[in-house]
């Protein structure tokens, strides 16, 4: 019971945010040579068929089914799902998104000798998920992930769920920029797993979480990858049995970019003089604070370089302007985006209204772009900004993304009064350009769109003395004061975001 609290407070805090994006990011994807292909379902080895997305094979080691050259867009179901299948069968060259936060990209129930590879996997819930169906058929083995891209995917690039009997044993996962999840690869109830050669840069609760629960979380091995700026606390955990993050000597173990040891010694126990490229003290992997019944685990052997000369992909941009606007008028941006390999960078930007810059650049990593852009309308948009450091025609996506939301109000929202003479509440004719002139009550009246632009209240001032409140559509004031001069109508839209626009008019009052 003590463990089981445990791990749920440190799941809720390593656990990433996740958030709703929605819109048209879609519309600055170069697909290159992707055929777009609705979401594919294979349950049992019958299924591998041409309309479920199999271009050739036959199912054998040495002639397994291929799955190749599809765009499957996760908006409304998982992009493939694979259940019960004992056929060799590889899914390659494919490009899987927006599944966000309700569909995963590849789910796998049972599935053994499948190959998951050159595939761009992106801004879905779970980008791969071992996933957990019922008992007795729950295990998947022997797969192979390799050389994908496996990027901006919410709750976890690759998960190895829970399962009722059995766990996830010898799959492979290699070669893949795992980068910019929720989790790198979560992993529960799995053994004689390897992760090896991978990136995991930049995902958000931590680059690998390893845990037995009921079984499991045992023998895994996890060597040569490079974890760079991963996690709240930590790059990477082992609630496991026994597991290996480092490969024997002088092989090495794994590059960890907050390690902070020296290279001065060398040798197995790393107790002769001499650098070896391997630092001289182990990297914790479980910290005993955390969890004082387990023994830290560690990288005996950790890198100090980078493994291979692999281009890491640029950050999230970060997007800096205004979050409210009017109609018409021009709204300053500034963006960047930090490469970790100082290459240029390439921006595109859909403004949310039809509009879209398809590719600026290129710029230097982290040189700050000023934009303007304005709206013609009011409304709620969402601007999307997308990163790469690849050059035009070798682009795709799997690239960073972020989005920014301004709320655009009209220019002018006092639909009442206008330029004309008003009597008892009736306009009775055009003055053009001239104030208002009003004799007797009249309805002071704001017409804006309340639930584009999440409108909570709307507040009437006369000479910047509050006179009343509403916070219900229509928004009107009966202004029934008796006057005889010149009054500074104003009002002042307030949202339930916490942020307000302002209004006012000069209009006569006669009686």
């Amino acid at each position: 019971m003590k463990k089981l609290i445990t791990i749920g407070i440190l799941l809720l805090f390593l656990m990433p945010t996740m958030s709703v994006i929605s819109t048209n990011r879609d519309l600055l994807d170069n697909r290159m040579s992707y055929i777009p292909h609705e979401p594919i379902y294979i349950n049992g080895n019958k299924d591998f068929t041409e309309s479920n997305g199999v271009t050739s094979g036959e199912g054998t080691k040495n002639d397994p089914y291929i799955i190749k050259g599809w765009e499957i867009n996760c908006t409304s179901q998982d992009g493939i799902v694979i259940r019960n299948v004992s056929k060799y069968f590889v899914i390659r060259d494919c490009y899987v998104h927006s599944g966000r936060e309700n569909h995963d990209g590849i789910a796998f129930y049972n599935v053994q000798f499948g190959k998951i590879e050159n595939n761009t996997i992106s801004d879905n819930k779970r980008g791969i998920n071992f996933a957990d169906q019922y008992p007795g058929k729950e295990n998947s083995e022997d797969n192979i992930i390799t050389n994908n891209k496996i990027t901006f995917n919410l709750w976890a690039g690759i998960s190895f769920e829970h399962i009722g009997i059995g766990w996830h044993s010898r799959n492979e996962i290699s070669n893949n920029d795992i980068s910019y999840n929720g989790w790198g690869i979560y992993m529960i109830m799995s053994d004689s797993n390897e992760i090896i050669y991978n990136n995991f840069i930049s995902n958000e609760a931590c680059g690998v979480f390893i845990d037995q629960c009921r079984g499991g979380g045992q023998y895994n091995i996890v060597h040569h990858n490079n974890f760079v700026d991963n996690g709240k606390v930590i790059q990477a955990y082992d609630l496991g049995i026994i597991n290996y993050w480092n490969d024997s000597y002088p092989s090495g173990g794994n590059y960890w970019s907050d390690y902070n040891g020296s290279d001065i010694y060398s040798g197995k126990t790393q107790s002769l003089i001499g650098a070896d490229g391997i630092g001289d003290t182990p990297y914790e992997i479980r910290n005993s604070s955390i969890h004082s019944w387990l023994p830290i685990r560690y990288d005996c052997y950790p890198l100090m370089e980078p493994v291979g000369n692999i281009n890491l992909p640029p950050a999230r941009p970060v997007i800096n302007g205004a979050k409210i606007g009017k109609e018409t008028s021009i709204i300053q941006f500034n963006i960047s985006s930090i490469d970790p390999n100082e290459d240029n960078v390439y921006l595109g930007v859909n403004w949310g209204d039809g509009s879209v810059d398809e590719w600026l650049g290129p710029y230097n990593s982290g040189q700050i772009i000023t934009l303007n852009h304005s709206w013609n309308n009011q409304g709620n948009y969402e601007i999307i900004v997308k990163v790469t450091d690849q050059p035009f025609e070798e682009r795709e996506w799997g690239i960073g993304w972020n989005n920014h939301t301004i709320l655009i109000f009209p220019k002018s929202a006092i639909a009442k009064p206008v330029s004309g003479l008003y009597i008892s509440n009736i306009k009775i004719f055009d003055l053009p350009n001239s104030d208002p002139i009003i004799i007797g009550n009249l309805d002071i009246k704001v017409d804006v769109l309340t639930q584009d632009l999440k409108i909570e209240k709307v507040q009437y001032y006369l000479n910047d003395v509050l006179k009343y409140t509403d916070y219900s559509e229509p928004f009107i004031w009966n202004w029934t004061e008796i006057g005889f001069s010149k009054f500074n109508v104003k009002t002042i839209l307030y949202t339930y975001t916490g942020f307000n626009v302002s209004y006012q008019i000069n209009v006569w009052k006669l009686f």
